[in-house]
């Protein structure tokens, strides 16, 4: 690695010939469960509700506890979390193109369910237990003719409109491993737990980056200034010939628009990851004083994208496009 690296402290650079144990310990300042298939984390946390919910009228009490059973298991991997989550539940509840997670607000939910069973009322739907409630409690009352009405409908009015995000795309393209997904969402947010964000709430003194240890460690030092995060995107640029100055994480490429969809597409999911690795790679120098090769790095992103791509895709693609992804194996 270039030497400008390994100033200060000294970090030992693997070049993968270790095995790597850490993983758990590594990512602890913002943990996720969601290293699963897209949507099954949401949809296991709407599903303990969700049904029940269409049969009784679930106090608010139990819908909150439910909601800190979901953001407890959401940042912690269990059912309990002291600590503060790095993002607010309100926000996890966005959909994801404003900037959220897609888990749905349970009490809205609650809401828009039992919005169902009034519109059936309104509209005097042919189910015997609405046509006894409008015989005997709503006889004499005049309705007019309404419009279907659709849960998410209902759910989404009571959320209210919000403006979308132009990162969400990149950040969920369905190339993307998950977890890489969860980690580049919380550093575009700006609620990883780097130094500068523990120093104001008292965590740390030594704000000097794990990395280099040449600049105070924060958003802006760790992706965009730190030598070894360039080195890592250097790396990238040599290997997936883009061309690219990075100095914010949404807006990083707006070239390569005459490259097929699929190679776009795989070319962004690799940035995603490369987010991923610098952020793995900064928890291991500081639980390990020691970091992976920038090219080691490449590989295994490349390698956890492809396969992504082999898992999820079903389709003929090009020659081309095959033998670009031969070349990104070699």
């Amino acid at each position: 690695m270039d030497s400008e690296v390994a100033k200060g402290k000294e970090i030992v650079v693997d070049d993968g010939g270790g095995s790597d144990s850490c993983h758990e310990e590594e990512e602890e300042e913002v943990q996720s469960s969601s290293d699963d298939e897209d949507g099954e984390t949401s949809g296991s946390m709407e599903a303990l509700h969700s049904y029940w919910s269409t049969i009784f009228l679930i106090p608010n009490g139990i819908m909150n506890k439910i909601d800190s059973i979901c953001r407890n298991f959401l940042w912690g991997g269990k059912d309990s979390y002291l600590r503060a989550p790095a993002v607010s539940w309100d926000k996890c509840c966005a959909p994801k193109a404003e900037g959220g997670l897609g888990i749905k607000n349970s009490k809205n939910w609650k809401k828009a369910l039992f919005g169902k069973y009034v519109w059936w009322i309104a509209s005097k739907k042919d189910h015997l237990w609405v046509k006894w409630i409008s015989h005997v409690y709503l006889k004499n009352c005049w309705m007019g003719k309404q419009s279907d009405y659709t849960i998410i409908e209902g759910y989404n009015w009571l959320r209210g409109p919000s403006p979308k995000v132009s990162w969400w795309k990149i950040c969920w393209n369905t190339m993307n491993v998950p977890k890489a997904s969860f980690i580049y969402w919380a550093a575009v947010l700006r609620r990883l737990l780097t130094k500068d964000r523990l120093n104001r709430m008292g965590g740390v003194s030594d704000l000097s980056c794990y990395l280099c240890h040449n600049n105070a460690e924060s958003h802006e030092n760790l992706f965009f200034y730190c030598p070894f995060s360039n080195r890592c995107v250097q790396v990238m640029q040599q290997k997936l010939n883009v061309s690219f100055n990075p100095r914010d994480l949404v807006n990083w490429n707006r070239r390569g628009r005459r490259n097929s969809i699929l190679v776009r597409r795989i070319t962004c999911a690799y940035y995603v990851q490369l987010v991923y690795h610098i952020w793995h790679e900064r928890n291991k120098a500081r639980l390990y004083s020691k970091v992976t090769h920038p090219v080691i790095i490449l590989k295994q992103g490349i390698q956890a994208v492809c396969i992504r791509f082999r898992s999820r895709n079903t389709s003929a693609i090009t020659r081309g496009d095959e033998a670009w992804l031969q070349h990104l194996m070699q």
